[in-house]
Formats: C-alpha cells, sequence, structure tokens
C-alpha cells in the first residue's frame, strides 16, 4: 500500500521539476542601445534605458545548403 502511494508523488514530483527547468530555459540579457546582442531560440533582451525587449522566437527558413553540396 505505501508504494502505491509513493509512485504517484514521485511522479508528480519528477513532473515538476521538468517544468521548473523548461520555465528557466529562456534567459534575459540587458543590453545598451547600439550594441549587437546574441540571442538563442527563446532568449529576450531587454535594451537598458529603453522601455523595449527583443524575443528570438525562432528562424522561418534557413537556406544555408548542406555541408559537401555544390
Amino acid at each position: 500500500m505505501r508504494k502505491a502511494v509513493f509512485v504517484p508523488i514521485i511522479i508528480a514530483l519528477g513532473a515538476l521539476l521538468v517544468l521548473v527547468g523548461c520555465a528557466g530555459a529562456g534567459g534575459r540579457t540587458t543590453v545598451p542601445l547600439g550594441q549587437p546582442v546574441t540571442l538563442a531560440p527563446g532568449q529576450s533582451a531587454e535594451i537598458t534605458g529603453e522601455d523595449l525587449r527583443i524575443t528570438f522566437v525562432g528562424d522561418v527558413m534557413d537556406s544555408r545548403c548542406p555541408t559537401g553540396a555544390t
């Protein structure tokens, strides 16, 4: 009986850890206006002194050729 109670609790705690880990995946950076910034998908950057935040959602298309293509 004890084992039957602990299994759902352990599963729920594992799911909670996964959700918390995913929530922190998108980092936020602060940069001065006019400075370049590099963002990975899901990351955001706030412009210092401005009411502006940009977020890199993803690529629409990748037109690069694969390695070895002619």
